[in-house]
């Protein structure tokens, strides 16, 4: 069979998408190679694939002390400080440690994360391996059918076209072309555009890990790109804790707060408020507020737990709260809950419009967070439509199979 090395780096909703892909090869009798960074090791010791430290710190553990940079990352200055920490300091001033790894693992087929895909895509081209992106974000995907993130309100659709223009214009100047063309022009390889944006419309396939329930795909798309369904990740045993399960079945089911490493750092307010207004709703909270500083910051509470598999917890639960990611929002549409989002910025402003226009959740901007406007939101929440249409989406993703799908892909590469 075939050896896959998967790279991936940063948040936990950029790596463990690619968790039940790779499940899934495995299971089909491949070799996989998950190349992350340490700091995720832990969580994903108990599955099949091996663990390859990616050579860079790029993960929760590492922003952990970078709390301030997703609370300004709406505005100019804050999005260049954004991509100085996430694409200078932890990743391409790292890159010759990370292709060195790479370069050690001389895999059968590459799959990676968009941003990243420039780094896999070097010793590809080298050795003329086949490489395939697993797309998180189809918002980001340039087509004449859909509105870029970058225009406030999506704009009027005859400005799309100029508005991705735009877009890749910008990612040219602000996502460090020239640092990535000199690391590939040391390679003996020729310079590439917008490489940490839109690189990945160099891949061989671009599988898009979302439902067709969820995103319509554009008409203008290259061939080669596929949408395959969610992968969600759950634990390897999906048990909760013995004490997460004791509180869960204490009383009624809860809401779920989980708020993402980018906006959980640093967030004790965050909880405390959204606790607060699911109190004042009549509903128990559940607070994952995933690290110990937080924990540690509201250990006064008897609802707090640092981090719990989010298929299990959900299956037991009436709603939950989310900054609005990928993981997240997939998660709760397969488990039929109504969902509210409080986005920061990027992806996480149009999943809220998207949960929103499907009916089965809310979306309440992060800065605009309050005990008032949570508990107003969440009783828009708290009604049998929403819950109903929940349910109903959740029965229509029952029938996809993500992660299959996706080795499915991944197979016909390799054949290829």
């Amino acid at each position: 069979m075939a050896h896959v090395g998967i790279v991936s780096a940063a948040y936990w909703g950029d790596v463990m998408p690619y968790v039940p892909i790779a499940d899934e090869l495995v299971r089909r009798g491949h070799r996989v190679s998950f190349c992350v960074p340490e700091g995720f090791h832990d969580v994903l010791a108990g599955h099949g694939f091996d663990l390859v430290h990616l050579g860079t710190d790029f993960s929760p553990r590492e922003l952990a002390a970078h709390g301030d940079i997703m609370e300004k990352a709406d505005t100019i200055r804050g999005m260049r400080a954004a991509l100085d920490l996430w694409l200078k300091q932890l990743t391409i001033d790292p890159a010759p440690r990370i292709l060195e790894v790479l370069d050690g693992v001389a895999p059968d087929l590459w799959l990676s994360h968009p941003t990243a895909f420039w780094l896999p895509e070097i010793p590809a081209e080298t050795n003329g391996t086949p490489i395939a992106v697993g797309h998180l974000f189809p918002m980001m995907m340039p087509s004449a059918e859909q509105p870029p993130p970058m225009l406030p309100g999506g704009g009027m659709p005859a400005l799309w076209p100029l508005g991705w223009r735009m877009g890749r214009a910008m990612m040219k100047r602000m996502a460090y072309d020239d640092e990535i063309n000199r690391i590939r022009a040391e390679r003996g390889l020729p310079p590439g555009e917008a490489s940490a944006g839109f690189g990945f419309e160099r891949a061989d396939r671009v599988l898009v890990l979302t439902s067709q329930h969820y995103w319509r795909r554009p008409s203008d798309w290259a061939d080669n790109v596929e949408l395959t369904g969610f992968t969600v990740w759950g634990s390897p045993d999906d048990d909760l804790p013995d004490d997460l399960a004791a509180y869960v079945d204490a009383g009624e089911p809860p809401v779920v707060v989980t708020l993402g490493t980018s906006a959980a750092t640093n967030a004790r307010d965050g909880f405390e408020v959204a606790a607060e207004a699911i109190t004042s709703a009549g509903h128990r909270p559940l607070l994952l507020v995933g690290n110990e500083r937080n924990r540690a910051a509201l250990e006064d509470r008897g609802d707090v737990w640092t981090f719990a598999s989010l298929p299990a917890v959900l299956e037991r639960s009436r709603a939950i709260v989310h900054a609005g990611g990928h993981g997240s929002v997939a998660a709760a549409l397969h488990a039929g809950v109504p969902q509210l989002a409080l986005p920061q910025g990027f992806d996480q402003v149009i999943h809220g419009q998207r949960i929103e226009a499907l009916g089965v959740g809310a979306s309440l901007p992060w800065k605009k967070r309050s005990a008032a406007r949570l508990a107003e939101a969440l009783a828009r929440l708290d009604t049998p439509e929403v819950a109903d249409r929940a349910r109903a989406l959740a029965d229509e993703l029952e029938h996809e199979d993500g992660p299959g799908r996706a080795a499915d892909e991944l197979e016909v590469l390799l054949a290829a």
